[in-house]
């Protein structure tokens, strides 16, 4: 028998059970004691019932010898009458206030609220506890509570760890799922991480939605998530890992994508992003919030490569109505790696007032991206020049109103943030330096005159 039909038949063994209450007999009532917040407590149909009647509703189970390893999952088969949130609670240390409970320690849950049953799988990785000797199962107010099972299952079906750390369609196929094929968990790893800082995913999808990377270590306790959206269309997400808490000597490694029209075909850890190039537009529109008849407007374009491969080059171009007159300013970029920032950039110009459409055709990447704007022109106000701010003009009011003021706007890089972000932000009176004495005058007139008597600095 080769390895590969070896492994697989060692994947679909059925994880081995270390410990389980199934509810079935007075015994297993015992071992779980309700506090005073749950009522009703029995046992019904095979299954532990209760009702919460407080805020702080909880089942503790002590006494118990259970050794703890890398490859185990906890599965609580529950259902509810109202969806909420639960905590999983364990420890290797009975000592101290809350018997050796803490937050480090635990592992938190959603609930359906749907009445059906649910296989909750928690995935702890407490190996360097040694033995669990108490648990605690939180559930929240408001509901009433079927518990079929708790068990606690050896899932690595004896496997030896593997160093593999990039899995194709097919490889994926063999991982396991204990929770309702939400999440899917590799074969038991070792593998170290220190050059290896990145995560590529590989994702079918039709439809947006949030996916997860998941990963125990044998540095650290616990559940570790890294996640990442997803769009539609088949798609290479890079995620960067160095540097983030617990990654490192891995144990074993999951993913999580939404039910129904998601699928991951590719995984890889590597030292660098990979993938084909991916262009996503990130801004597209005006760059001032108040454009003016005769006055030229700035139309921005701005994109990111989000793929592993470099794009050499992207062009853009504008289409406008006749009644704007247009002149390109920057319409190629060159290089795009990853995560890197390209710019193009327009000056657009009105006779007359009114809404101008603008449409974006972006080539060069692996499929075109369109884009479009609408450009608003208003007829330019009659100002009387002056040599310097005009004398406020304050509003009478009847109580003091007070605007927050972040005093740190005064340099190029300060503003940067929000060029690249959200152009649209700028400010109507331009990219300004608060340490020059006029733009603050200016600042102090505008609020006056609109009913603000005080700055919070």
């Amino acid at each position: 028998m080769n390895t590969l039909v070896s492994l697989a038949l060692i994947l679909s063994a059925a994880p081995q059970v270390v410990q389980q209450w199934d509810f079935s007999s007075e015994a297993d009532l015992a071992a779980w004691q309700p506090n005073t917040h749950l009522a009703e407590v029995s046992l019904r149909e095979g299954a532990l019932h209760a009702r919460a009647t407080d805020w702080d509703p909880f089942f503790v189970c002590d006494g118990i010898e259970v050794p703890a390893r890398s490859w185990q999952v906890v599965v609580i088969r529950m259902r509810a009458t109202k969806a909420g949130q639960g905590d999983f609670f364990w420890t290797a240390d009975t000592s101290g206030p809350l018997g050796g409970l803490s937050e480090q320690r635990k592992v938190r849950f959603q609930v359906p609220g749907d009445g059906a049953w649910h296989d909750i799988a928690l995935y702890p990785f407490w190996q360097r506890a040694g033995v669990i000797r108490k648990l605690r199962l939180d559930v929240y107010d408001g509901a009433e509570f079927d518990i079929d099972s708790i068990s606690i299952k050896d899932w690595d079906g004896g496997a030896e760890p593997t160093t593999e750390t990039t899995w194709d369609r097919a490889a994926l196929e063999s991982w396991q799922s204990f929770s309702e094929g939400r999440d899917l968990w590799s074969p038991p790893s070792s593998v170290d991480t220190e050059d290896l800082g990145w995560a590529s995913v590989t994702v079918e999808a039709t439809k947006d939605g949030v996916g997860a990377l998941l990963w125990g270590t044998a540095a650290r306790m616990g559940l570790h998530r890294q996640e990442f959206a997803i769009r539609a269309g088949t798609r290479t997400y890079n995620l960067e890992l160095q540097g983030v808490l617990g990654w490192a000597s891995l144990v074993a490694l999951g993913l999580h994508v939404p039910q129904g029209g998601m699928r991951v075909t590719a995984l890889e850890l590597g030292d660098s992003p990979s993938g084909p190039a991916d262009v996503q537009m990130t801004y597209f529109g005006v760059e001032d919030g108040v454009n003016r008849v005769g006055r030229p407007a700035r139309v921005t374009a701005q994109f990111t490569n989000r793929g592993g491969m470099v794009v050499p080059r992207l062009t853009g171009r504008l289409t406008a109505p006749a009644a704007l007159t247009v002149r390109p300013v920057e319409t190629t970029a060159t290089n795009l790696d990853f995560e890197s920032r390209g710019v193009l950039t327009w000056t657009v110009e009105a006779s007359e007032p009114g809404e101008y459409p603008v449409t974006l055709e972006l080539a060069g990447g692996d499929s075109p991206l369109t884009a479009s704007a609408m450009l608003v022109v208003s007829a330019r106000p009659e100002v009387t020049p002056t040599d310097y701010v005009p004398v406020p003009h304050p509003v009478k009011t009847s109580v003091d109103v007070a605007a927050y003021y972040f005093p740190g706007w005064n340099s190029p890089a300060k503003w940067d943030p929000i060029q690249r972000v959200a152009p649209v932000r700028k400010p109507v009176l331009g990219w300004y330096d608060e340490a020059n004495p006029e733009i603050v005058d200016w600042q102090i007139k505008w609020a006056v005159e609109n009913g603000i008597t005080v700055f919070l600095v």
